[in-house]
């Protein structure tokens, strides 16, 4: 799991919003930087709105410009640079070498077409099959998803099917291709935790049968518990902390990252943790402040929070392979939780 299939430098998503009288810009996603490994789960968590799914749609190369403004160093697939590529190329590797599981199936399914018809049609498109090796192919990959009445699913339509299965089914048609990268945005939301489990258990089983790397887009610090080698922590468009899940749990460095696990329930032998939320409200991205954006609900702030950019650095008690890293002028001592 050491080779990098993913990298990503300095990506910076803006948009323009227009008000009655001035227009401004909210930047969404500021600057960020990271690498996917072969066979990894990389989890990337943060609050709602905090720009994980606009990284998703930029890396996928799906936002429309304008009104979205894209930069980046480079976002290196391989040896391709998604972030050059026009139209034409990124549908050459879209479904291919990168695919990715939309948040909400039933949307992203075409109500008009049976999933025979689509799942087909996917593998058609990118591995040249015939139509009966194509059908086949989407049987054998509904059935790799744990769909055991695969020829019957494949003659339904999406509002038939269960919210489970038409996860599965985006799973299935995300995958058939094999990619190198696979972008799961939110796969497991509003399914019961049972269903979530062995839809996370499945996805996880196709990554390391294929050796895919998967970003594991989530608001769920459970999910990432249950299905991620590392993680990424996301505030108001910027990496706030990085580090290999157990460490991150065991070892939060940045305020922010804390208080999301503060507000997790959490029962033990001792009884019922308290949940604490987070004071204050995420800034609007058309007014973020100056310096750390997390510094007005942070207790450990001070003027040169407010007044500066916090870079990641390495704690030097993580300098390994994949090292544990923070944006935070005064990060939490270890174990503070």
């Amino acid at each position: 799991m050491s080779d990098t299939v993913l990298s990503v430098s300095r990506l910076s998503v803006s948009f323009g919003v227009k008000s009655a009288a001035t227009k401004t810009v909210a930047k969404v996603v500021d600057g960020i930087s990271f690498e996917l490994n072969a066979g990894e789960v990389l989890g990337l968590v943060g609050e709602s709105g905090c720009g994980k799914s606009i990284t998703a749609a930029a890396l996928m190369g799906l936002l429309p410009s304008p009104p979205a403004l894209m930069v980046a160093e480079h976002i290196l697939l391989g040896d391709k640079d998604l972030s050059a590529l026009d139209e034409s190329g990124l549908r050459q590797v879209r479904g291919s070498e990168i695919s990715m599981i939309f948040q909400e199936p039933l949307t992203a399914l075409d109500p008009v077409f049976k999933i025979g018809s689509q799942l087909s049609a996917v593998i058609r498109r990118h591995q040249g099959k015939d139509r009966k090796n194509a059908f086949t192919t989407a049987v054998e990959m509904l059935g790799r998803v744990g769909i055991a009445d695969a020829a019957r699913i494949m003659k339904s339509y999406p509002h038939q099917l269960s919210g489970g299965m038409r996860q599965r089914v985006m799973i299935a048609m995300a995958m058939a291709c094999r990619p190198r990268v696979l972008l799961a945005d939110e796969p497991t939301t509003a399914l019961d935790v049972t269903t979530q489990a062995q839809v996370l258990a499945r996805l996880a089983d196709l990554g390391r049968d294929s050796d895919t790397a998967i970003l594991l887009i989530t608001h769920d610090l459970g999910v990432v518990a249950q299905a991620c080698d590392r993680a990424l922590v996301m505030y108001c468009g910027r990496i706030v902390e990085q580090a290999p899940v157990a460490e991150l749990f065991a070892n939060p460095a940045h305020p922010y990252t804390a208080g999301l696990l503060a507000a997790v329930p959490h029962v033990s032998r001792e009884g019922v943790r308290p949940v604490c939320a987070i004071p204050g409200s995420v800034p609007h991205p058309a007014a973020l402040p100056a310096g750390c954006h997390f510094a007005d609900r942070c207790d450990r702030a001070d003027n040169q929070c407010r007044a500066h950019v916090p870079r990641l650095q390495s704690l030097e008690e993580s300098e390994i392979a994949q090292p544990h890293r923070h944006a935070c002028f005064h990060p939490l001592p270890k174990a503070a939780m």
